[in-house]
């Protein structure tokens, strides 16, 4: 699947997902928007789909579709585009590749100052004995990642994918039993949800798709709502008494917290106003609540799904002009019948051929191009008229026989005359 055809998709989940968020985000578990924010983030990054047969098409061009990304029914056959647009087309694939390249050292850069810094954080048994804990938070912590304490951090944070720790900072007061195990407790939930892998996932996603601004959006609500998700998970065993606490916790770290690199999780960070709102207007999921989030997941998941045309692999091939682009489209109308092939004069250059593609969407009464190679044309041929027989030729011998179809709306004497008129044009059969 196309690095454009991903963004695509993965920005249409994310727009859906956005307009839940606003419509629902107090009616649903707030899990259920953290996991399609991931299934988004997968989106971006998985280069393949799982493809249906499209059923509802009644015709469609199962070869490449060329369609001129300047021309217009007025602009003149066989005109070039210049100035800015041309310089981006003709050079795409760089800025695509210095945009990654950049996003990704900023982001490496980030990763690396926090590195050098929680390493300086030490064990929380050389500093002072915890001395808790009434639910065992202590013990559970310490069964599945490292406690450590470092006085150059604000709020508690998680660091490490395969290695956790808990960096608590050294000006927290570790004596205050409730606010330690709630932020324990909250940690220990980045942890099992693998958060921080997650994070470098969804980073990973906005560097290769830079220019799709939905996919920053994506990282920004991923963060927010991981925070909030961890927060529900905490109290959805707490009473309105034990909520108003850990809110109080939350506002007290958070009146502290700094500036700290994205790829770790904490207690007190992201948008703490809209937390502490849903922290005291919790509710537990209802059944119906439940069953709708499920249907919400199972929607998300379409993302991966893409239609087939009906008898053919679904494979597109790419054009590689700064003229045109390619684009596995059906034709609208469903009218097979008005086609011409046009083939071309001897010794034409590939450059050539792309021109002409361009210029016959130009003309009046074309609806869509489609392009077949001498290989494709032999392929078909061999397929149609010699079954299973295997021949064998030095050079193929439909070398000259690469050709356009083109899709009128009507077939006329005037498109078809105008067709001839186009220089490296051989010729023009109008079965």
């Amino acid at each position: 699947m196309e690095l454009v055809e991903r963004s695509t998709a993965a920005g249409i989940l994310i727009a859906f997902t956005f307009l839940l968020r606003r419509s629902a985000f107090d009616k649903l578990p707030k899990g259920v928007f953290v996991l399609l924010w991931k299934i988004a983030v997968l989106r971006f990054l998985v280069p393949f789909s799982l493809q249906v047969e499209n059923v509802f098409a009644f015709c469609q061009v199962n070869r490449r579709m060329v369609f001129a990304l300047e021309g217009t029914k007025n602009s003149v056959p066989g005109e070039k585009t210049f100035g800015f647009l041309q310089f981006l087309l003709d050079n795409r694939h760089l800025i695509w590749f210095l945009g990654v390249t950049l996003l990704a050292v900023f982001f490496m850069a980030g990763y690396i100052k926090a590195y050098l810094l929680l390493r300086e954080a030490i064990p929380i048994e050389q500093t002072a004995p915890i001395g808790l804990d009434r639910e065992g938070n202590r013990r559970r912590a310490t069964d599945r990642a490292e406690i450590r304490v470092l006085d150059r951090i604000a709020t508690p944070t998680t660091y490490g994918i395969f290695r956790p720790q808990i960096i608590l900072p050294a000006a927290m007061d570790l004596a205050d039993r409730d606010t330690l195990s709630y932020v324990l407790r909250h940690e220990m939930a980045h942890i099992r949800h693998k958060d921080n892998l997650w994070k470098l996932l969804a980073i990973a996603a906005l560097c290769i798709h830079w220019f799709n601004p939905l996919a920053l959006a994506m990282f920004y609500f991923l963060n927010r709502d991981m925070e909030i998700a961890c927060d529900e998970s905490v109290i959805s065993s707490m009473d309105e008494k034990g909520r108003k606490k850990y809110a109080l916790a939350l506002v007290a770290l958070a009146e502290m917290r700094a500036l700290f690199p994205m790829m770790c999780s904490g207690f007190g960070k992201s948008a703490v106003s809209e937390r502490i709102r849903e922290i005291m207007n919790y509710k537990k999921a209802t059944k119906i609540g439940s069953i709708c989030a499920a249907f919400v997941l199972m929607g998300g998941t379409m993302v991966f799904v893409s239609a087939k045309e009906a008898g053919t692999d679904g494979k597109i091939e790419a054009v590689s002009s700064p003229a045109v682009s390619v684009a596995g489209e059906a034709l609208g109308n469903g009218n097979c019948e008005e086609t011409v092939n046009v083939y071309f004069e001897a010794g034409i250059s590939e450059e050539r051929i792309k021109e002409i593609g361009s210029e016959l969407l130009n003309l009046e009464n074309v609806e869509g191009v489609g392009f077949i190679s001498a290989e494709e044309a032999w392929e078909i041929f061999a397929k149609e008229y010699l079954g299973e027989t295997a021949l064998s030729f030095k050079e193929n011998p439909l070398k000259d026989s690469a050709s356009y179809t083109v899709y009128l709306e009507v077939k006329s004497r005037e498109t078809i005359d105008a067709i001839k008129k186009i220089k490296g044009v051989r010729k023009v059969a109008a079965d």
